[in-house]
């Protein structure tokens, strides 16, 4: 509808692209502040049997930052079901998943989710980075409102962004200049791009944000208004040189306060982050470096000499807990962050390959399941989860399994014909078959592989081998290269211009009638003299017409609940006994794990978070003679089984009453009476 508007609009000559852009990021129906705080009062007035709200305190703006409780167990001090809990919108400025969290709280009251889990909800953890969506003059910013010296100079915040064109936006400007590296994208005018020498190209351009040197010192926009960004004041891989990150972890209020409630609230079996990555479409890559590596791991001398290891030699983590198991006491189970702590090896810096494992099955499961739907899947790359945010803090910490959605990516343009033709890519490998593949020839194989960046141990002929001999599929390979980055669309491609920017063009033009890109125009700027201002205009990459993602949001929320169902469940599905004479039995139980997902996922047994189920026997009219009262069930895989034994001295008629108890894998209980 838009878009035949803004044709007409057009032909009639009667606005410019600036309003047609206006007309955009106008009337979207995106709550701000007032309206997200009045909606979930509301909710809470309408559902006050299975609805609370939570207040973590207030932004530094002033506005109160709340969680949404929906369950049955809103009044219980002492949870007894799972719970998920949905963060939306970390870094403020994507208000499109602060709507989606509003509309998973009506889908899981009228769809009674709650019925078997409890939710938690906080819709936007960034208060000043969503109003800002609703300024009048429009800038992707994500930092609160605490004055933060960004330039170590003796102001705070004197050296903001301007609107100098009165268009409503923070674009950019281009200044000719000796010294300038940038120059107009010859295959695409609207575009800028750095000069490459290599090729023989010459800068000519000199690129600004928006605005002037407020402060004289030579720099433009250095130190703008507005201090933290919320979104990445957690703890895992915190960068506190980064202004935006604050001095420490948790050094905002909210943050703080939110961590605290996660603590305390042992029940929350999985997370999800609503913004601008997608776990669910991609599962977490392992490329963040750190200074651990758990596959070579050297013994320090003193103690190789003690136990006759050579300390040149390197081990695996599993080596090492099978070598260093016998020496720790009876009933101590040896796990790797008791390794990593004894060792000094260092943090762990990704997700451990177990757990990208189930990502890897999920993401495949997410696919098809949009395929069904009819999504289009062929978009641009979500992002990459931010160093300091709620998602990686919750897995690398908690230990919990933490998904991320984002409801929106520009969709990828269509390739013409003659562009697709004779080329292999990744989406065409992942089809073949392995005879279709060596069919291929090595020179085409290479020629590929080059394409996309593989690594150079991959050569054609060795991955022929492979695949005749059956140790690897294209569609495996496919889905390898993809994992390590391989095809992305936001690479430079032989002197093209860039895909990813190409892709916003072309959905701006063919979906907003041109509305999202201000074309570069002359303006007399006060020191630098005539520049050009233009550019893409802010939110345009996340934040769609409303009207035109609904059904997309509902689809997409649709998987929350399925992943839900795949939450650790612990049973004990079998006890048996074997009198050994003498009133002295033999006593073995079963405790299945009967979902998907591992209690709980590698990293949780890895940091020992969250905390171990635990197997009670009553002990009362029985003796233990080996076993304990309280056993603790630290993991269980998911759909298997783990065997406990006892050595009890009971009479006959005497009842053996198991409990088991966990935080947020359910409960159980089952007695037997000996006979």
């Amino acid at each position: 509808m838009l878009q035949k508007f803004s044709s007409l609009i057009k032909k009639a000559g009667l606005v410019s692209g600036l309003l047609l852009a206006t007309l955009y990021l106008s009337g979207q129906n995106y709550p701000d502040m007032n309206e997200l705080n009045r909606n979930l009062e509301q909710l809470q007035k309408n559902n006050p049997g299975i609805v609370k709200i939570h207040s973590l305190g207030k932004s530094f703006g002033n506005f109160n930052v709340n969680i949404v409780e929906i369950g049955t167990e809103i009044k219980n001090t002492e949870k007894q079901v799972p719970a998920i809990f949905v963060l939306g919108n970390p870094d403020g400025n994507n208000p499109l998943s602060t709507k989606a969290s509003l509309i998973l709280a009506d889908k899981i009251i009228d769809g009674e989710y709650f019925k078997t889990n409890t939710y938690y909800i906080l819709p936007v953890l960034n208060p000043e980075g969503l109003m800002n969506y609703f300024n009048p003059v429009k800038f992707n910013n994500t930092r609160n409102e605490l004055p933060v010296n960004d330039d170590n100079d003796e102001l705070a915040d004197e050296d903001g962004f301007e609107d100098l064109n009165s268009d409503g936006y923070i674009t950019k400007m281009r200044l000719i200049h000796p010294e300038g590296e940038w120059i107009i994208d010859p295959a695409e005018p609207r575009l800028m791009k750095k000069a490459d020498k290599s090729k023989g190209e010459k800068g000519i351009y000199k690129m600004y944000t928006e605005g002037i040197d407020d402060d004289g010192d030579g720099k433009y926009n250095e130190d703008p208004i507005g201090g933290v960004n919320p979104g990445i004041n957690f703890p895992f891989f915190h960068n506190p040189e980064d202004k935006k990150a604050g001095k420490w972890p948790g050094s905002e209020e909210v943050i703080f306060n939110l961590m605290k409630f996660m603590f305390a609230h042992q029940e929350i079996a999985m997370t999800f982050s609503f913004g601008e990555t997608n776990t669910c479409l991609k599962a977490p890559q392992g490329n963040r470096k750190g200074s651990a590596d758990f596959e070579n791991i050297k013994i320090p001398k003193d103690m190789a000499e003690n136990i006759n290891i050579d300390p040149n030699k390197t081990f695996s983590m599993d080596e090492i807990i099978e070598m260093f198991q016998p020496m720790v006491p009876a009933g101590m189970k040896l796990t790797p962050g008791m390794v990593a702590s004894f060792l000094g090896l260092g943090a762990v810096v990704n997700h451990l390959d177990e757990d990208i494992t189930i990502y890897s099955k999920l993401t495949e499961d997410y696919k098809k399941y949009l395929e069904e739907k009819k999504y289009n899947t062929e978009r641009l790359s979500a992002a990459n989860a931010k160093e300091g945010s709620f998602e990686l803090w919750s897995y690398f910490h908690l230990g919990l399994p933490s998904f991320s959605m984002n409801f929106f990516t520009i969709p990828k343009p269509e390739k013409k014909e003659e562009e697709n033709k004779g080329e292999l890519t990744l989406d065409k490998l992942e089809k073949m078959s392995s005879d279709e593949f060596v069919a291929l020839g090595e020179e085409k194989i290479d020629t590929f592989l080059k394409a996309n960046n593989a690594p150079p141990q991959y050569g054609a002929a060795m991955l022929i081998k492979m695949v005749e001999g059956g140790q690897i599929t294209p569609e495996k390979m496919a889905g390898m290269m993809k994992q390590m980055g391989a095809g992305s669309s936001d690479k430079k491609d032989n002197g093209k211009p860039d895909e990813k920017e190409m892709a916003i063009l072309e959905y701006i033009d063919n979906e907003l009638g041109g509305a999202g890109f201000v074309e570069w125009d002359k303006f007399n700027h006060p020191v630098l003299g005539e520049v050009e201002i233009g550019g893409f205009v802010p939110y345009i990459k996340t934040t769609p017409i409303l009207d035109s993602v609904i059904n997309d949001i509902d689809i997409q929320l649709n998987w929350v609940f399925e992943l839900t169902k795949k939450i650790p469940v612990l049973k004990i599905v079998k006890v048996e006994y074997k009198h050994q004479g003498a009133n002295i039995y033999k006593v073995e139980l079963w405790i299945e794990n009967q979902s998907f997902l591992p209690f709980p996922v590698e990293m949780g047994v890895r940091n020992e978070q969250p905390a171990p189920a635990i197997l009670i026997l009553d002990d009362k009219n029985i003796t233990i003679l080996e076993g304990k009262t309280r056993t603790p069930v630290n993991a269980v895989k998911g759909l298997s089984v783990n065997k406990i034994e006892y050595l009890v001295k009971a009479k006959s008629g005497e009842s053996l009453s198991f409990k088991l108890k966990s935080s947020n894998a359910g409960n159980d209980q089952k007695i037997i009476k000996i006979q």
